[in-house]
């Protein structure tokens, strides 16, 4: 093969394309401009949307796990904190470890018991606006068959019309709550009483 023969066009098609406006010389997006979304009620996209726990294991690791249905919807203005709201249910029965044998024991009476306690989420009762565009988000955590009221600080990630022909709005919260605040207080030498969410739910907006 003539190598020196495909060079040249090569260095002739590099130019040419470093000459046009959208070459990757352009300027870099700026990643901590305010996100602007459309005010709206959105119905969460179970499908794209995510929830993972994490808990320390054996005091030497962090392990973990997901639950794999999530449903509700969210209301956004960003010129209205009032009118901001948050509703998510979670059905327990979903929870995922990657061990079909651990996936029992954590639905079983040692902790989610998901027998006597079929539902889990969270429901805001006030939302304020926080620097750099985050949300403080208070209201009622339900697990395990017992509701704390808890503040969330949450972040709107991004918005806009997607392929699907809709317009998507995403937020995502971390936060961490105390196991053996709702009873779940097996195996507390073993496990730790932390557990640590982080919930990121994309959302359609409902016309």
């Amino acid at each position: 093969m003539n190598t020196r023969a495909l060079a040249a066009p090569l260095l002739v098609l590099v130019s040419a394309l470093g000459a046009l406006p959208w070459s990757m010389e352009s300027a870099p997006v700026d990643e901590t401009a305010p996100i602007e979304a459309k005010a709206g009620t959105y119905r969460v996209d179970g499908g794209h949307s995510t929830a993972w726990f994490g808990i320390r294991h054996l005091g030497v690791a962090n392990f973990y796990g997901r639950f794999n249905s999530i449903e509700g919807e969210f209301t956004y203005d960003p010129d209205d904190a009032e009118a901001c709201k948050v509703k998510v249910g979670i059905d327990p029965e979903s929870v995922d470890t990657n061990s079909g044998g651990r996936d029992e024991h954590v639905k079983g009476p040692d902790f989610l018991d998901v027998e006597n306690f079929p539902l889990m989420g969270f429901e805001s009762t006030s939302v304020a606006f926080g620097e750099d565009g985050m949300l403080a988000v208070t209201g009622k955590l339900n697990l395990h068959g017992k509701t704390r009221d808890v503040t969330i600080d949450v972040e709107i990630v991004g918005a806009g019309d997607t392929a699907f022909r809709d317009y998507r709005c995403g937020m995502e919260a971390r936060f961490t709550v105390s196991r053996g605040d709702y009873g779940m207080d097996a195996m507390l030498d073993k496990l730790g009483d932390e557990i640590r969410f982080t919930l990121s739910l994309e959302g359609i907006i409902q016309e």
